[in-house]
């Protein structure tokens, strides 16, 4: 038996595979974990290309990712493993939202001024939301009880908190210059 497709559904067939290719091509990112630890889930959001976002969009996807890099972190040392136990998580966990902020601050930085401003806007609508959720006493609390047992972790995990400058280059440039070299952000 031969099957005869007309163009109509040759080209309705193509599409469809299309759709269904660029849909699962975002897929998640495996869990890591190793013997010691509980497992960490990856970060799954990939940025989109800046010609599908308007600036509001945007600055709530660098709002977005910026949430779920204190989340995921706060989900890492809320029962307070010893800090040799977590320390490279922490810091292995840091740079791959450092990545994905930096590529939404590509997309940002192509903006023009006042598109730049109406994404800041919505990235501080972001963590306003953020600052009273009950997670966030945990994250602080977790801050302050390495500070007493590790200061380079507690330090780590205070950076967190302003982790949203990877996607503000003005900002990452005025503060942290070093990384932003090292990031090749001019």
């Amino acid at each position: 038996m031969t099957l005869r497709l007309s163009h109509t559904s040759i080209v309705t067939l193509l599409i469809a595979t299309l759709f269904v290719t660029a849909c699962s091509s975002g897929a998640a990112t495996p869990v890591q974990s190793d013997a010691n630890s509980n497992a960490v889930a990856q970060p799954t959001s990939t940025p989109v290309q800046p010609t599908q976002m308007s600036p509001q969009e945007l600055g709530d996807q660098i709002g977005a990712v910026y949430v779920e890099a204190l989340e995921k972190v706060t989900q890492l040392v809320e029962s307070k493993p010893p800090a040799a136990e977590v320390k490279s998580r922490v810091a292995d966990l840091k740079e791959q939202y450092i990545q994905q902020l930096v590529a939404l601050g590509k997309q940002r930085e192509a903006l023009s001024a006042a598109d730049r401003s109406a994404a800041t806007t919505r990235i501080s609508l972001a963590l306003e939301r953020m600052s009273s959720a009950s997670w966030y006493t945990t994250y602080s609390d977790a801050v302050q009880y390495y500070n007493g047992t590790d200061s380079e972790l507690s330090e780590m995990l205070a950076s967190f908190n302003i982790i949203g400058q990877y996607a503000q280059f003005e900002l990452l440039k005025k503060q942290e210059p070093a990384e932003a070299e090292r990031l090749g952000i001019k």
